[in-house]
């Protein structure tokens, strides 16, 4: 059943919407799945509320950016900072 985890995922990102702080951490963490290697991003507000995550097959700027955009959509707002593990493909939030 591959439609569950979409459809769940965007009920809760409705339910999420408005709810976030206004300073945001992000980071990634690489994963094996069936022997494939996949990246799994997140962010939290300052209380450690979810703002959103992503699960993707790429590490790179654009990647990153899709996340982010994928995180003002979700709380819909724009955080008044950003606080990352330095990753590269990060620079767009860091810096925007």
């Amino acid at each position: 059943m591959q439609w569950f985890g979409p459809e769940l995922g965007s009920l809760l990102r409705e339910f999420r919407r408005n709810t976030n702080g206004r300073k945001w951490h992000v980071d990634h963490t690489e994963l094996k799945i069936d022997g494939r290697t996949c990246y799994y991003y997140r962010c939290f507000d300052k209380e450690g509320n979810l703002v959103d995550v992503m699960l993707s097959d790429n590490k790179n700027k654009e990647t990153a950016q899709a996340f982010f955009y994928q995180c003002h959509d979700t709380a819909g707002f724009e955080p008044d900072m950003i606080t990352s593990d330095k990753e590269a493909a990060f620079e767009y939030g860091v810096t925007e």
